[in-house]
């Protein structure tokens, strides 16, 4: 296997993921008024909006309810000229829920409006806001040609995050102490550099999984946490049986260089890692698929982010991680190459003594050397 000779492919292809993330980024940026991130109420809070529809809200009607609430809501401006003419844009339907029952049955919608404040939703001194507005174009959007008095559409109120600021500071510290647990641990049971070579991989796995969650604007839960700490443990573990491999050549007192060290233990432990790596993925997968089918928002919602990230950490695991490896070991055996060189070419090179160079050389300024 020639995995260190191409390094540079592999160094290549987290920078151009970061970089098509920053792309999206932007782009979203734009489109959804400043929400890189594709945020839950989970993490954001939301506005909910109530569609009474009595008797007509069943089974067999609620899905297409529920498709023109969507459409209208996500593209208000096609639907209400009030709304276009303020150019609202960027909202998001979150979830559905039916209440009540009988002539009172209704709709809860609940969707994120990034970008705008609650005055801006609401209104302020007396004067109707967006979620008015769009209550308006829904009910004229729901309501039937042989009813049009059976419809009622109203604002709810506002629905907190369930997860504040303390949270996710909390979330994030626990993932620097996992972290900081790691190095510790790596540092004893290989040395420092290894360590940080796998800490470091670590944490561009986060990093990746983070990227593809942009990229592909999948929506980001309290779940998502969650998800983080099992990518960081699972990627752990993946880079293990390489790097044990490598420690084991090098006690054992090979004189293979490091670039040969390094596709050895990754040819020799690349069963287990893809064993690792493929049930992990497989499963998480399924996990997802089955959610997707179920309509199970949470089996989505932390699926996609740990197939994200066991991806990420079977590349780093079988390719960069042995790769960096090498390389520090190469530039440190460099290093003491020259300081060899440099010393050995003291001990050898001969003392200068300018006088009697001089001397010898004919010059008449210079005193001879006196006897005894």
């Amino acid at each position: 296997m020639r995995v260190v000779q191409n390094r540079k492919k592999w160094l290549l292809v987290p920078l151009i993921v970061l970089v098509l993330a920053i792309v999206a980024g932007v782009v979203y940026g734009i489109v959804f008024n400043g929400a890189v991130f594709n945020a839950g109420t989970d993490l954001t809070g939301g506005y909910t909006m109530n569609v009474r529809l009595g008797s007509a809200l069943t089974e067999e009607s609620q899905p297409g309810y529920e498709d023109t609430i969507r459409k209208v809501i996500e593209a208000p401006g096609e639907y209400s000229s009030a709304l276009k003419e303020q150019d609202v844009d960027g909202l998001t339907v979150r979830s559905f829920f039916v209440a009540k029952d009988g002539a009172d049955k209704e709709l809860k919608v609940v969707f994120t409006a990034p970008g705008y404040t609650d005055e801006e939703m609401f209104g302020e001194d007396g004067e109707s806001g967006i979620l008015d507005a769009l209550c308006a174009a829904v009910k004229d959007e729901v309501r039937s040609a042989d009813d049009p008095f059976g419809v009622n559409v109203v604002p709810g109120e506002r629905e907190d995050a369930t997860m504040g600021t303390e949270m996710v500071i909390s979330a994030v510290c626990g993932a620097l102490i996992f972290l900081a647990l790691m190095l510790i641990y790596l540092s004893v049971r290989y040395d420092l550099a290894s360590a940080l070579i796998l800490a470091g991989g670590i944490v561009l796995d986060v990093l990746m999984t983070l990227a593809l969650m942009c990229i592909f604007h999948v929506e980001m839960t309290a779940m998502f946490f969650a998800a983080v700490i099992a990518v960081m443990a699972f990627s752990l573990v993946t880079k293990i049986p390489a790097f044990d491999l490598m420690r084991g050549a090098l006690r054992s007192g090979s004189t293979a260089s490091p670039e040969e060290i390094a596709n050895t233990s990754v040819r020799d432990s690349l069963v287990r890692t893809s064993a690792i790596c493929g049930t992990g993925v497989v499963s998480v997968a399924v996990m997802t698929v089955i959610g997707a089918i179920m309509s199970v928002s949470g089996l989505v919602a932390i699926g996609l982010p740990l197939i994200f990230g066991f991806v990420s950490s079977a590349f780093t695991a079988m390719l960069l991680a042995p790769s960096v490896w090498a390389m520090w070991k190469n530039s440190r055996a460099g290093r003491r190459e020259t300081v060899s060189v440099s010393a050995e070419s003291a001990r050898t090179a001969p003392a200068r003594d300018e006088a009697l160079e001089s001397f010898f050389a004919g010059d008449e300024n210079v005193a001879p050397v006196p006897d005894g």
